[in-house]
């Protein structure tokens, strides 16, 4: 059984778009091994450089395409008040570019290219960085989001990290606050039909 780093290999000339028709057919059994929550693991590089991958999965109430629309606003991501992110949108493809001040000591500035793929009643996106800062050599990233029932969507978030001092843990701690955000801005929007 190939691992998240064998499936999704640096080599690629995109990384995380290469293994992808693998992980949706892995969907069914999403449920019965992913349901456990949030998973890590971590290899040390030497250098304070890890790399690092973490899944979380759960559902989210409200509809597919509304969880989707926050999911385009960067900002259901990234902390307004640690990040500036803007976006140039192009069809289906987002690129987003990011500057954050890790405790303002210095500036760090990357670029994402997100796409938003539309396959009938589920939703794949995915994204990698594709310029920017070396403390971060690698980042990709995809999430799958199937309507549950009318009022649920079942989210599988899923993340791989090379950077310096940054882990397993930190893309679980990432997850964790995207659920917490897409939560509580889902049950706000459904309050406020």
């Amino acid at each position: 059984m190939s691992t998240p780093t064998d499936a999704f290999s640096k080599q690629e000339v995109l990384p995380c778009k290469q293994g992808v028709t693998q992980w949706k057919v892995k969907e069914k059994n999403l449920k019965q091994i992913w349901k456990r929550a949030l998973k890590g693991e971590i290899r040390e590089r030497g250098e304070g450089k890890s790399f690092g991958w973490a899944l979380a999965s759960g559902p989210v109430r409200g509809k597919l395409s509304q969880i989707v629309a926050l999911l385009k606003d960067p900002y259901t991501i990234k902390d307004r008040e640690q990040a500036t992110v803007t976006v140039e949108e192009n069809g289906t493809i987002q690129n987003r570019k990011i500057h954050t001040s890790p405790l303002g000591i210095m500036d760090v500035d990357w670029q994402e290219t997100w796409h938003f793929e539309d396959s009938g009643a589920d939703k794949l996106i995915w994204y990698q960085k594709t310029a920017g800062t070396k403390h971060i050599e690698h980042l990709c990233g995809r999430i799958f989001l199937k309507q549950q029932d009318t009022n649920t969507v079942w989210i599988v978030l899923f993340e791989e990290l090379e950077a310096s001092h940054r882990g397993s843990n930190d893309i679980l701690k990432g997850h964790e606050g995207t659920f917490k955000t897409l939560i509580k801005l889902s049950s706000a929007q459904s309050s406020n039909p």
